[in-house]
């Protein structure tokens, strides 16, 4: 047997034990994992190399996971049950034991079983498109007009347009359109955005 002779050792255990990997599983979910570490004599490190060897041993330990998260979260309420159910006089320092003690089971599950146990993050992601309201505002109050601006003759180009303008009367390309309504026509499309 290659590798880690520890290690090899506790699969042997594992393997010829009465119940096999089946009880040990049932340890991990009856136990803490110091407690089951102490009963192979191995280390925590060795049980979780373990567990991890194979995706059906990791699957398998999920499982027992999840089971020992249900355990937890039942004790937590078994705790404060037990108190509730207990003698007529209860101590202040009672109360606050058992309170820590459930809260303790409460964290333990959420760990072992953070979908359901754990804390519920508001990971709420909102976009909001400013550029709809603020075009609609627009709408609303009438074309805000911008001031002319006086350009000198040299700097003033004819710009080509790709793109068509659509009124009544149906298609027309920039090129096909009269200048002297193009103005009229620019501003018709702009109010349709």
């Amino acid at each position: 047997m290659a590798g880690n002779p520890v290690l090899n050792n506790l699969i042997h255990r594992i393997a010829h034990q009465e119940g096999g990997e089946d009880a040990f599983f049932q340890l991990v979910i009856d136990e803490r994992m110091k407690t089951v570490a102490q009963m192979y004599g191995v280390s925590i490190g060795t049980l979780y190399r373990y567990v991890g060897k194979t995706d059906e041993l990791r699957a398998r330990f999920d499982a027992a996971r999840r089971s020992r998260a249900d355990i937890a979260f039942e004790e937590s309420a078994d705790i404060l049950d037990d108190l509730a159910d207990g003698p007529a006089l209860i101590t202040s320092q009672q109360v606050q034991l058992a309170t820590a003690r459930s809260k303790h089971r409460q964290w333990v599950a959420s760990v072992l079983d953070p979908d359901r146990y754990g804390d519920k993050k508001n990971d709420v992601k909102l976009t909001i498109d400013l550029g709809a309201q603020f075009m609609a505002a627009l709408r609303e109050r009438g074309r805000v007009e911008l001031p002319a601006v006086e350009l000198p003759a040299d700097e003033v180009k004819l710009i080509e347009a790709d793109f068509e303008i659509e009124d009544e009367s149906g298609s027309m390309s920039v090129a096909e359109a009269d200048t002297s309504n193009l103005t009229e026509l620019l501003d018709d499309a702009s109010d349709m955005l």
